[in-house]
């Protein structure tokens, strides 16, 4: 963090740590726009006192996590979409689709959602779903279902959905499918690419990497008088990548985890992070990422800071 003092406007570079701390002793007031921590796998007594929003459609777990002063994006993946039984041609994959009954499952919902919502205000909006046109879903159905939502009444709940990295760039999807993906859909007020680094140590590809490709497949699709985008770390290990072991995972992934951090505080577009991912991933073994940050020490007290320290700055 850099500090300006003064009239001749001597800079001093910081720790945010010291900062904060200096801040709170002085009563400075300064406004940073990344406000939201969260972390892929919630679990609410996990993320107790250092993350403040979570995505979830258990009940349980949201009444939990509310008390605990975490706000939640119901997830309506599940509602809306469905993987058709029906392969991609010349691939052994199944695209996902909007589900026929798409409009009778969120009305069955819509009760506890709208109790979420107007009278707990444990839910403050919804996550659309993971690298859903990746996955084969015409960026219309997506359209379809942001549009029913916000038809119900929920004109100003935030909207969020994660894609993959190539969406954004190419338009692409896994089954060689091409859409013309030239906006960020309108209605969605969030929006995140998933782009992870596997193979060591790397002080270069936040900024190097990550940003540009912000900078020049995201950002440049998104409307900012409205719209934010959140960024997606990796954070992970494996024991099947034989360039990296758990201990150089734990390493790279707690430097990634600064830079992401100080990347969002001085870039008014970002206003959260949601790391990849907490909890062990049986299925994630072949992309060499199903170690999860509960188990990696240095990442996981690197996250824990980097939370309360967002916390501590967005109240």
């Amino acid at each position: 963090m850099k500090v300006v003092i003064g009239k001749n406007k001597k800079t001093l570079k910081l720790p945010m740590s010291t900062f904060l701390l200096l801040c709170a002793f002085f009563n400075c007031i300064f406004s940073v726009r990344l406000q939201y921590i969260s972390f892929w796998e919630y679990n609410p007594e996990d993320f107790k006192g250092w993350t403040n929003f979570a995505v979830s459609s258990n009940l349980t777990a949201i009444n939990i996590g509310y008390s605990y002063g975490i706000n939640h994006l119901f997830s309506v993946e599940s509602i809306f979409f469905e993987y058709n039984s029906t392969m991609c041609a010349n691939k052994n994959i199944k695209p996902m689709i909007l589900r026929s009954d798409y409009l009778q499952r969120w009305n069955s919902n819509l009760p506890i959602i709208n109790e979420l919502y107007f009278v707990n205000k444990s839910i403050f909006g919804f996550f659309m779903g993971d690298e859903l046109i990746w996955n084969g879903l015409n960026p219309s159905s997506l359209i379809t279902a942001i549009d029913t939502i916000r038809n119900s009444n929920f004109s100003k709940a935030i909207i969020y959905e994660n894609e993959a990295a190539g969406v954004p760039k190419n338009g692409n999807d896994v089954c060689g499918i091409h859409h013309n993906f030239t906006q960020i859909p309108k209605g969605l007020d969030w929006f995140s690419i998933d782009l992870y680094h596997f193979g060591g140590n790397d002080a270069k590809f936040v900024n190097q990497t990550v940003k540009p490709w912000y900078e020049q497949y995201v950002f440049p699709k998104m409307d900012f008088s409205y719209q934010s985008a959140l960024c997606v770390p990796g954070s992970f290990a494996s024991v099947n990548n034989t360039q990296c072991d758990q201990q150089c995972y734990d390493e790279f992934c707690a430097i990634d985890a600064q830079q992401f951090y100080i990347w969002g505080l001085n870039d008014e577009r970002i206003i959260g992070l949601y790391p990849w991912h907490w909890s062990y991933c049986p299925g994630c073994i072949k992309y060499r990422d199903e170690i999860g940050t509960e188990n990696m020490n240095i990442t996981k007290q690197k996250w824990i800071q980097i939370g309360k320290q967002i916390i501590q700055t967005s109240t």
